[in-house]
């Protein structure tokens, strides 16, 4: 997974525990989602992935103390489930999935179909995950995935502020 954020608002606490895919062809990258979101969303993963997090309690640490006891609980006990967790502190689990692809005629057209895609091909599909979720889409089609990705690794390995201006 490629991002992991606490989130309060109001009486609220969410977890959004997401990825991003990066993909000529969207109905690849959705394909890539789909194929894996069980295993995304599974005690394991979770466990392993978050907690990678932990070590950089600093920069964790915020003025909301529901997050703040989250963090000390998680750093604590880090065979704690998911699902404990969101049972626990009535976490709101959102899986963000942000989708990168080309586009085919332009962009609204490619919007359209993303969406139409979706819902012919996964609405309604049965996951077997175990706890409540919801799915939230970030959709960009752009003219030149290849080269965005490209470019996004080489700021990643040479540790450069990300700027796409």
């Amino acid at each position: 997974n490629d991002s992991y954020h606490l989130v309060e608002k109001d009486d609220s606490t969410m977890l959004w525990f997401g990825e991003v895919k990066f993909h000529e062809s969207y109905q690849l990258a959705l394909r890539s989602v789909f194929n894996n979101i069980e295993k995304a969303i599974s005690d394991n993963y979770f466990k392993n992935n978050l907690l990678a997090l932990t070590p950089k309690r600093r920069n964790l640490e915020t003025g909301s103390q529901v997050i703040n006891q989250l963090i000390l609980e998680l750093r604590r006990n880090p065979q704690i489930s998911i699902a404990e967790m969101v049972e626990k502190h009535r976490l709101q689990l959102v899986y963000p999935i942000f989708i990168l692809c080309n586009y085919d005629i332009n962009y609204d057209t490619t919007i359209s179909s993303m969406i139409n895609h979706i819902k012919e091909k996964y609405s309604g599909k049965n996951l077997n995950i175990g706890i409540d979720y919801n799915l939230f889409f970030i959709l960009l089609p752009v003219s030149n995935v290849v080269q965005i990705k490209s470019q996004v690794l080489q700021w990643i390995k040479s540790k450069q502020s990300l700027s796409l201006l």
